[in-house]
């Protein structure tokens, strides 16, 4: 992107080049550098392979998916939602994550938990955001961590 403006009658003409690939990065729902996951399997024929996504203020929020576990005849899965750096446009807009997960039991539902949501707008009534996993904690007790695919 190359901005044209002139400062005084001996500057017009005066082009100022002003590289667009920061801004077009802070536009995107999911960041150029990577968030590595916890975990790194290879996929199995006891994966399983999930998508989430709701709206956002912004397009520069990130979705990391951090921890899996099977509770009783579900399966838990936890995300953390990271706010963006600095000024970003303020579009509403939708940020997704495509992740993977070993286990055995791979017809059980999926429940979705996310940490880190700060409007007071409902995103997606599909997924329970939380302010921290304190209140989940007894029910995690017993619960077996599965391994997250990279994917």
């Amino acid at each position: 992107m190359t901005l044209r403006f002139a400062v005084g009658k001996r500057m017009r003409g005066a082009m100022i080049a002003i590289v667009g690939i920061p801004f077009l990065a802070a536009c995107q729902s999911r960041p150029f550098e990577s968030n590595p996951l916890p975990v790194e399997v290879e996929a199995t024929s006891h994966a399983v392979h999930l998508e989430i996504g709701f709206q956002t203020p912004t397009p520069a929020w990130t979705l990391t998916p951090v921890a899996v576990y099977q509770v009783g005849s579900e399966h838990w899965c936890f995300f953390q939602l990271t706010p963006p750096e600095g000024m970003v446009a303020q579009v509403i807009s939708t940020v997704s994550c495509a992740f993977g997960f070993e286990s055995e039991s791979t017809d059980l539902p999926a429940k979705h938990f996310v940490l880190g949501k700060t409007w007071s707008w409902d995103s997606n009534p599909e997924i329970t955001f939380i302010d921290s996993m304190d209140s989940l904690k007894d029910a995690l007790a017993d619960a077996e961590e599965l391994a997250l695919i990279v994917e």
